[in-house]
């Protein structure tokens, strides 16, 4: 007799992504969300998919968007961060691993690719719109020698008339690994690159619309 069932969504997505989460957040002003029916699923604010570590950190107020500002979007990421051997730009002399750009791929709930994440920093929906970030606030991250900062972009350019078009701030918090080498590069590795992974955990796809969220502030 098959004694297999079927394991709940989040347990799925937990088996899929293992490790801390990083949460990729994107808000809009409440009056320029229109999002459509259909690309509403699990609200953001059940947290039922995050792990038990990542729900004991506490996120600053100074990376939440200003009030006026509704959630839209959340989504699982998986990539890399893209460093290369360069010297000091305050001591030629030394030499380091400098930041170059990410490069994530997105996933929505059910763990099918939905978007990209590249150089700009730039976040590109599978309806063909997109939003360019530029860091308001960065803090470290809880295990900050080897996860990348937690930030709070706000939006710089948004292309097209999707889920990103109306985006104004992107937040990303609760990451995983991505730092960059802790051993200095050699003289025989200037101009190397290397890619060092990280992943996300957190799945979900809400879109505000201005009366859902009516007299709220929003909050991670």
């Amino acid at each position: 007799m098959n004694t297999a069932r079927k394991l709940p969504v989040e347990r799925t997505i937990l088996n899929r992504f293992r490790g801390l989460i990083g949460i990729l957040l994107l808000v809009c002003i409440l009056s320029s969300c229109k999002q459509e029916s259909e690309s509403v699923v699990e609200p953001v604010s059940q947290q039922s998919t995050l792990s038990a570590n990542a729900r004991h950190y506490f996120v600053p107020d100074t990376l939440n968007p200003p009030a006026g500002n509704a959630l839209v979007a959340t989504f699982f990421a998986k990539g890399v961060q893209i460093y290369e051997a360069r010297r000091s730009t305050t001591d030629p002399n030394t030499l380091e691993w400098a930041f170059v750009a990410p490069s994530a791929i997105l996933y929505n709930s059910r763990g099918v690719r939905v978007g990209d994440h590249g150089t700009g920093p730039i976040w590109t929906y599978q309806d063909g719109s997109s939003v360019i970030g530029r860091v308001v606030t960065r803090i470290d991250a809880p295990n900050a020698a080897h996860d990348i900062p937690w930030l709070l972009l706000t939006a710089s350019s948004n292309t097209g008339t999707g889920l990103f078009g109306n985006v104004t701030f992107i937040q990303r918090i609760f990451t995983f690994r991505g730092s960059a080498p802790t051993t200095p590069p050699e003289v025989s590795q200037l101009g190397k690159q290397v890619r060092i992974p990280y992943t996300t955990r957190k799945s979900g796809c809400s879109a505000a619309r201005p009366g859902d969220l009516a007299g709220r502030n929003y909050r991670s």
